[in-house]
C-alpha cells in the first residue's frame, strides 16, 4: 500500500472508505473472511506496508521484490489482442497491479499459482504509473491483483495480499466463477452517480472538519502534504481575510518545513507515515516538488520563510530533477544504499508538464538554469504529442509506453505548451497546446453528463466505468484543469457550468483544485 498512498494521497483513502478497495461483489465477501482472516490480503487504509530497499546500480531498473520475476507467469500487456483473447475464451482478467518498489506479490515456487494464471485467466500486468486510468479503476493499493470480468466489470480486489495467500485467493474465486456465474453477472452494477454544483465553502468546511491543529496537516493517521488544497486555502484567505483558511495553511507550511518530510538534499518526500509527519515515505514525486513550489513560491508578499523554501523546491529541481540525458525533467527517485538514488528514466507526459508549466505559471524566480531548463522541457513535451494532438503518456528507453490521451496529460500538456509559447514567444509550442485541447475537448466531453472522462473506453467492453474526475491528488483533477482552461481562454460560462456537475465524492476537500477555479469565477473571471 505504500507506495500508492505516497502517489495518491487523497484519492487512497476515499477508496478505502468506499469500499471499492477489496470487493466489487457483496457475496464475495463471506467466501475471503477466512482468507482475511489468516492473512493480510485486506490491509486497513492506515497500514502501511514498508518493503526493504535492494541495493543496484542506478543505470539499471529499480530493483524488483519479484523472485524470478513474477514467479515466471507469461504476463500479458493491457491491449486489444488481451482483452479479445478473454472474450473469446471467457475466461477472467488477472490483473497484478504493481510498480518499482511495490511488488513482491508472487513465489518463484508456486508452481500451482503460474499454472492457474496462465490456464484459467488471462494474465496481465499493469504499472499504474504507465496506466494510470486502469490504477484508477482496478487498484486498491500496490501491489494488488484484481479479477475483473472480460466486460470490464471489477469481481474482486486483493491489495498487498501475501504471497503465500495467492493460491487460496485464486482458487476461491475461480469456484464462486464456477459455481455461481449468474450470481457474479448480477451482482455486479455500477452505482448511478450524483452530481451536483460545487462549492467553495463545502470544501472549505471539509479541510476545517479534518484539520489537525496540533501537528498541522489533515486527517489523524498518515499525512500528505495536499498540495492543491493548500493552494485553495491561500486562494480563499487572500479573499478572506482572517479567514480559518489562512490559519490553517500557516500552521501546515510550517509543520511540513519543520518536519523530516521535509529533506533539504533529495526534496521533499511523498508523504509521512504518522500524524505528526514523522517517518516520512522515502520517495521523490516530481509532482509534489511542483505542486509545493506553487504553494510556497505564487506569492510575492509571503514571509520570508515560505520564500526561502521555494528556493529550495528551486534548487532541488535544478540539482536532482533534471535528466541530462534527455534534456527534460526527472518524474521520480527512489533510494538505493550508501545515499544513493535512482532516478526513473521513463519519461512522463503529466510530471514533466505539470513542473514546466508550474516553473512558467507562478512568478518565480527563475536562474538562468532553471530558465533553459524549462525551455528544453516543453521542447521535449512536443515529440509526446501526436500531430492530431493526442499526448503519449510515457516514453521509455525504447520509444512510447503506456496510455494515450488521458484527460489530465491532454490538459497538462495544453496549459504548459500554452503558457511557454506565451512566454517564450513560440507560437508553434502555442499552436500544439492548442490542438492537445481540441482533441480532449471532441474525444473526452460527454454533453450527456457535462463533464470530462478521464480517457476514451477500450473497444467492446460494456462494462467499463466510466469516470469523470473532480478528485485531486498529487496533482489538479482533469476536469478542474479543464475549468481553469475555458476560464483563462475567455469562456468562463463554459467552466461555470462544468463546476455545475461534480459527481459525488466521499472526501470534499479533494476538490480543491475545482473549488480555486471557483473562487476566481466568483471574483468575475
Amino acid at each position: 500500500m505504500d507506495a500508492h498512498i505516497a502517489r495518491h494521497g487523497v484519492e487512497c483513502v476515499t477508496r478505502c472508505l468506499t469500499g471499492r478497495l477489496v470487493l466489487a461483489v457483496g457475496l464475495l465477501v463471506g467466501l475471503l473472511v477466512g482468507l482475511s482472516a489468516c492473512s493480510d490480503t485486506v490491509q486497513p487504509p492506515d497500514v502501511v506496508v514498508v518493503h526493504d530497499e535492494v541495493s543496484t546500480d542506478p543505470a539499471t531498473p529499480y530493483p524488483s521484490d519479484d523472485p524470478s520475476n513474477a514467479a515466471a507467469i507469461e504476463w500479458r500487456e493491457w491491449n486489444q489482442a488481451s482483452l479479445a483473447e478473454a472474450r473469446r475464451l471467457q475466461r477472467p482478467l488477472l490483473l497484478y497491479i504493481a510498480t518499482a518498489g511495490a511488488d513482491g506479490l508472487f513465489s518463484a515456487e508456486d508452481e500451482l499459482v503460474r499454472s492457474l494464471a496462465e490456464e484459467r485467466f488471462v494474465p496481465i500486468r499493469i504499472d499504474p504509473w504507465l496506466q494510470p486510468e486502469l490504477d484508477r479503476r482496478y487498484g486498491g493499493s500496490w501491489p494488488t491483483l484484481a479479477i475483473v470480468l472480460p466486460g470490464g466489470a471489477l469481481m474482486a480486489q486483493a491489495p498487498d495480499i501475501s504471497p503465500a495467500r495467492v493460491r487460496v485467493f485464486l482458487l476461491r474465486m475461480l469456484a464462486h466463477l464456477q459455481d455461481r456465474p449468474e450470481i457474479v453477472e448480477a451482482e455486479i452494477v455500477l452505482p448511478a452517480l450524483e452530481r451536483a454544483p460545487l462549492s467553495v465553502e463545502q470544501v472549505l468546511s471539509a479541510a476545517a472538519t479534518q484539520f489537525d491543529a496540533v501537528h498541522g496537516g489533515f486527517g489523524r493517521s498518515a499525512k500528505h502534504p495536499e498540495m492543491t488544497l493548500l493552494e485553495f486555502l491561500g486562494n480563499y484567505g487572500t479573499r478572506h481575510e482572517g479567514s480559518e483558511a489562512s490559519t490553517m495553511r500557516r500552521r501546515t507550511l510550517d509543520a511540513i518545513v519543520a518536519s523530516e518530510l521535509w529533506n533539504r538534499i533529495h526534496g521533499p518526500f511523498v508523504y509521512a507515515h504518522t500524524a505528526s509527519w514523522r517517518l516520512p515515505r522515502h520517495e521523490i514525486d516530481a509532482a509534489v516538488v511542483a505542486g509545493l513550489l506553487r504553494v510556497f513560491g505564487s506569492d510575492k508578499t509571503a514571509p520570508a520563510s515560505d520564500r526561502h523554501a521555494a528556493g529550495q523546491l528551486r534548487a532541488t529541481i535544478a540539482n536532482t530533477l533534471f535528466d541530462e540525458e534527455h534534456q527534460t525533467f526527472t518524474s521520480r527517485r527512489l533510494p538505493l544504499i550508501d545515499d544513493e538514488w535512482w532516478s526513473d528514466p521513463t519519461l512522463y507526459a503529466d510530471r514533466i508538464a505539470y513542473m514546466t508549466w508550474t516553473l512558467y505559471d507562478t512568478d518565480q524566480q527563475i536562474t538562468s538554469d532553471l530558465a533553459s531548463m524549462r525551455r528544453l522541457a516543453a521542447e521535449g513535451l512536443t515529440s509526446m504529442v501526436s500531430a492530431a494532438g493526442v499526448v503519449q503518456h510515457a516514453r521509455g528507453v525504447d520509444g512510447p509506453v503506456g496510455s494515450r490521451g488521458l484527460l489530465r496529460d491532454q490538459l497538462l500538456v495544453s496549459l504548459a505548451l500554452s503558457t511557454a509559447g506565451n512566454v517564450e514567444d513560440r507560437p508553434d509550442w502555442s499552436q500544439m497546446g492548442q490542438r492537445t485541447w481540441e482533441w480532449a475537448q471532441e474525444s473526452l466531453y460527454d454533453e450527456q453528463v457535462g463533464a470530462f472522462r478521464d480517457c476514451l473506453a477500450p473497444d467492446e467492453m460494456p462494462d467499463w466505468q466510466i469516470y469523470t474526475p473532480f478528485d485531486d491528488d498529487v496533482m489538479p483533477s482533469g476536469n478542474a484543469l479543464a475549468a481553469l482552461w475555458w476560464l483563462r481562454h475567455g469562456e468562463p460560462e463554459r467552466a461555470r457550468q462544468l463546476l455545475q456537475r461534480v459527481s459525488h465524492h466521499p472526501i470534499e476537500r479533494s476538490r480543491a483544485a475545482a473549488a480555486s477555479v471557483l473562487l476566481q469565477l466568483e471574483d468575475g473571471g
